[in-house]
């Protein structure tokens, strides 16, 4: 129910069943001395849902606690949640955020050169669009966690995480107490893709709130279903491009609108569009040359990091748009990227500080198979 009011949440049917320990929501982050906002930007994450507009399908609005996993499930499925009607159409897709300009922050622009003398000096101009979907991490483990309390007034987590610095930090801030307090270990690190970054804190944070209230060890494991429904994924893209080039192959200018779907918050999509547009040139030297990058604000769970995240789409962008220039102009697609590689080194280039780059053409074979 994304953009849904949420009129009232009734957990009596689930805590008469025996073996139900209790169900824990936004406001017992409160009674325990804790905020339930730990997002990096003020407002942007909960630790759970309360009173008001649901930002997200799949968005936790408390913990059954039980004695037995199955018995929590069951549990859970009795809660009585009645919402209201949504305040507003909610936003899915990236075209609903273009349509209705929902946008996190404003466009994040890079320029080489004059775009506008580039195109003018082009022969040939043309037009495109690219779109990749959103991806799961499929990790082997799901989200974990086990949370106990000490004698020393602390809590202790032993979970599945890739940043155990960001397990502490959250979990101060759901807990109200000081990092020192606070113990997390991760018996091996790998295999996450990126999905046990930000949001294996977020998940730990869960656990630790419903130990601290209760005082006793609390362990939850989320089923696959559960973690697809909750956890935010690769995030998707869409991408428009210009592209001009001469008759001799030689591309000249290239202007990219990219728009990236965060889902519900902000917290990881700043990595994801700085990089894409890091890397947007990849290994070629475009004189002229502009990036438009929108972070698009979705009623889906927080999108964050899988593998190579905006890098990957940065160059594959840059290489479908020489590929089009390639079939367009009837030239050999390697003819049309070698002769736009950078030299040897660059440093502190117009479009990227601190990037390297090999120069392709100083591999003998392949460059003479274009000059003989």
């Amino acid at each position: 129910m994304a953009k849904a009011q949420i009129m009232s949440i009734d957990a009596t049917p689930a805590l008469a069943l025996r073996g139900v320990v209790d169900f824990i929501s936004a406001g017992d982050v409160e009674d325990i001395g804790g905020t339930n906002d730990i997002g990096q930007f003020p407002g942007d994450m909960r630790v759970f849902a309360v009173d008001e507009v649901v930002t997200r399908i799949g968005e936790v609005l408390g913990m059954i606690c039980a004695e037995s996993i199955e018995l929590a499930e069951r549990a859970a499925q009795l809660v009585d949640v009645q919402y209201g009607e949504p305040s507003e159409p909610p936003v899915f897709t990236i075209e609903d955020a273009i349509e209705r300009e929902s946008y996190f922050v404003d466009p994040n622009v890079r320029t080489k050169g004059n775009i506008d003398v580039g195109f003018e000096s082009a022969d040939f101009i043309l037009e495109g669009e690219m779109k990749q979907g959103s991806q799961h991490h499929f990790y082997m483990e799901t989200q974990s966690a086990f949370v106990s309390p000490d004698e020393q007034d602390g809590i202790k987590i032993i979970c599945a995480t890739q940043d155990p610095a960001g397990v502490v930090s959250n979990l101060a801030l759901a807990l109200g107490m000081p990092d020192h307090k606070i113990i997390c270990e991760t018996k091996r690190c790998g295999g996450a893709y990126g999905g046990k970054a930000p949001w294996g804190s977020v998940f730990a944070t869960w656990v630790a709130v419903c130990a601290r209230v209760l005082n006793r060890p609390v362990r939850c494991q989320l089923r696959r279903e559960t973690d697809f429904q909750v956890i935010g994924k690769r995030h998707p893209w869409l991408a428009k491009y210009r592209v001009g080039y001469q008759e001799s192959g030689r591309i000249v200018a290239m202007d990219v609108e990219a728009y990236a779907g965060g889902g519900c918050t902000y917290t990881d999509t700043p990595a994801d569009t700085g990089r894409l547009v890091n890397t947007l040139d990849n290994a070629y030297n475009i004189p002229h040359m502009r990036a438009t990058v929108y972070s698009c604000n979705t009623n889906l769970p927080s999108n964050t990091w899988v593998r190579s995240p905006g890098t990957m789409n940065g160059v594959f962008y840059m290489e479908y748009i020489m590929d089009h220039v390639s079939r367009h102009s009837g030239i050999d697609p390697s003819v049309i990227r070698v002769t736009k590689l950078f030299a040897r080194w660059r440093h502190n280039s117009q479009w990227n500080d601190n990037f390297q780059c090999n120069n392709a053409r100083s591999v003998g074979p392949y460059e003479r198979k274009f000059t003989n």
